[in-house]
């Protein structure tokens, strides 16, 4: 025998479950766009990515000058005879490259020695020393083993002058063109 179906046979607790539809899930939430917060913490990354490449990109620019010249310098021969010159007319270009045309194309002999030694600075501690023999020597008739020294010891002095001097200070360049402007 079947039991009988009605209604009255149905526990309460059954009869309200009956009436419970399926359950629904909320709508995922979405990654995008993001809270406030993130979207400031990209903007500074941004931020900082940025201003590193252009740092990055003008020191680049400001020791590419410098690079070449030392690159030039190295490949300068001692033992040739026109060694001295080759040195002071790479001291010339390096600084042409980087101080005004006006403060430095004119200066030779004292007063060309004069601005390399302004404007060089202590080398490990010790101070970077012209000597006056080096430019006189570049004129005399050319005696190939007693200029070897004194090249030598110029090839040194531009190396470390080049590595010290160049690029020159912002306070130095400033008053380089202040003399420019004042001349």
């Amino acid at each position: 025998m079947s039991a009988p179906t009605s209604s009255s046979n149905i526990n309460p607790m059954q009869q309200a479950l009956s009436q419970l539809h399926d359950i629904q899930t909320p709508e995922t939430i979405s990654q995008f766009p993001p809270a406030i917060g993130w979207w400031i913490l990209m903007a500074l990354v941004l931020s900082f990515i940025a201003i590193t490449v252009w740092l990055y990109q003008r020191h680049q620019t400001k020791h590419r000058q410098q690079k070449l010249a030392l690159a030039e310098l190295n490949r300068i021969a001692i033992s040739s005879d026109t060694a001295l010159q080759q040195i002071n007319a790479l001291l010339k270009r390096a600084c042409l490259a980087y101080f005004p045309r006006e403060n430095i194309a004119h200066l030779h002999g004292a007063s060309w020695q004069q601005f390399l030694d302004s404007q060089a600075r202590s080398y490990k501690g010790k101070p970077l020393t012209f000597n006056s023999e080096w430019l006189t020597l570049q004129y005399q008739p050319q005696q190939s083993n007693a200029q070897k020294a004194p090249a030598s010891a110029f090839k040194q002095y531009a190396e470390q002058w080049i590595k010290t001097a160049l690029p020159p200070s912002s306070t130095v360049m400033k008053a380089q063109k202040q003399e420019v402007v004042n001349v």
